[in-house]
């Protein structure tokens, strides 16, 4: 555990899995994460997050982060997501909860947080709409890194954003206009590029897999302002 600022970075693995944002998302409002995780893990991220954490599913799936995408405002998961998850979902952190109509998936093609998003440059005009219905915030599109799975290269807090090693300057430019928060590149878990996959994170701290070092650890911290 590390303490930067008062805020908290944990590094953890989530039964024994260190890409937590795969089966994980976070915000300043809720965490979600697999039915699964013990309750001693739940209550270190309590902690961490200060925010309520929720035991789900998306697609009777423990893969939340692929699955699911949302902001304080809003929450958009897998097409096929049964009735019984949106409305429990909604019951528990009390915002719309909507399945996208589009096909794609939904964590790997929308990096957003309270201020913005971004999304892949794939989804077609009523889709747009629907993210912005949603998540109640402006939407712009594009690529990063010649991807649309920007939500799988990034991820991003109230108060940063981390994607791709290889993003542009211009890219980053994008991201924090998209966001509205500072950007920058970065790693987890030993090199792995695909930044959301090995962090969840929000405004009142972090947790990386295990894997993650330190100087990708001082990385995490400054761009996320932990």
């Amino acid at each position: 555990m590390y303490l930067v600022n008062c805020v908290v970075i944990v590094q953890n693995n989530f039964n024994g899995i260190a890409s937590v944002g795969i089966i994980s998302l976070a915000t300043d409002s809720y965490v979600l994460v697999p039915r699964n995780l013990p309750k001693r893990v739940v209550n270190k991220l309590h902690e961490v997050f200060a925010a309520p954490i929720i035991k789900t599913s998306i697609y009777q799936s423990h893969l939340i982060g692929i699955l699911a995408a949302g902001n304080k405002f809003g929450l958009l998961t897998h097409f096929l997501s049964d009735d019984d998850e949106i409305e429990y979902l909604k019951k528990e952190i009390g915002i719309p909860v909507e399945r996208m109509k589009s096909k794609l998936t939904v964590g790997n093609c929308i990096l957003a947080n309270d201020k913005g998003a971004i999304a892949a440059d794939e989804f077609g005009k009523e889709d747009i709409k629907q993210i912005t219905d949603i998540l109640n915030v402006e939407v712009l599109q594009g690529k990063i890194v010649n991807s649309s799975l920007i939500g799988s290269l990034g991820a991003a807090s109230n108060e940063g954003a981390m994607v791709h090693p290889l993003a542009t300057e211009k890219e980053l430019e994008w991201i924090s206009e998209g966001l509205k928060v500072h950007s920058d590149i970065g790693t987890v878990n030993r090199g792995v590029p695909y930044v959301s996959t090995g962090i969840l994170v929000n405004s009142q701290g972090c947790v990386t897999g295990e894997e993650t070092t330190g100087p990708e650890l001082v990385r995490i911290s400054q761009t996320f302002a932990l």
